[in-house]
């Protein structure tokens, strides 16, 4: 009987169960873990690098430009697409007669006493080569003769590269031609396309 008597008491008392109490207070906060492992470097983008022959526009067309005289000559570049001239990089380079070495578009110098400035623009299939004399603006700067030579490069800012070219860009637009034909291999003569080269 006393045994009877304990059990029912004993269920009695755990099928009792009273109302949810109030939640307590937050715990102190953990210590900081460990920081974990570097992971592995990123690939190198890739882009179809695009470079010219060197060449020299067909004529110089005189122009007016904010009343300043102007010429422009114009150079033919069929892999010049939209997308690059929105997202890629374009380097222009010129080899002037009896030069000792090739210069980077733009240009602000003084040649053989002269003033000059050859700059560029782009648009779809066409570098066009801008030419001023900084101390005659009104004076018309005259032409190049057809020994002065340029070439163009071209690298596109696809999905692989884009990031990658944007985040080097300043250095790849600031690259001399000798720097820039030896990061992407491009040959001293001739036009082509060097495919997935790396962009650092």
């Amino acid at each position: 009987m006393l045994v009877l008597s304990l059990c029912i008491g004993l269920a009695m008392i755990v099928g009792c169960e009273g109302p949810e109490g109030p939640q307590g207070p937050a715990g102190p906060e953990g210590p900081e873990g460990p920081e974990g492992e570097q992971g592995p470097q990123g690939e190198e983008g890739t882009a179809n690098v695009i470079y010219s022959d060197w060449m020299t526009p067909d004529s110089w067309e005189p122009v007016e430009f904010f009343g300043d005289s102007v010429r422009y000559g114009d150079l033919i570049a069929p892999d010049l697409s939209q997308e690059i001239v929105d997202s890629g990089e374009v380097n222009v380079y010129a080899n002037f007669i009896n030069a000792d070495f090739v210069y980077k578009l733009p240009i602000d110098a003084d040649m053989a006493g002269v003033g000059t400035s050859l700059n560029f623009k782009i648009k779809p299939d066409t570098v066009r080569l801008i030419h001023f004399d900084p101390d005659n603006p009104n004076t018309d700067p005259g032409s190049y003769p057809s020994g002065n030579k340029f070439r163009y490069v071209l690298i596109p800012g696809g999905q692989s590269a884009s990031s990658s070219t944007k985040a080097k860009g300043t250095e790849i637009q600031d690259m001399s031609y000798q720097e820039l034909k030896e990061h992407f291999d491009i040959p001293d003569e001739g036009s082509g396309v060097i495919r997935n080269a790396r962009i650092k």
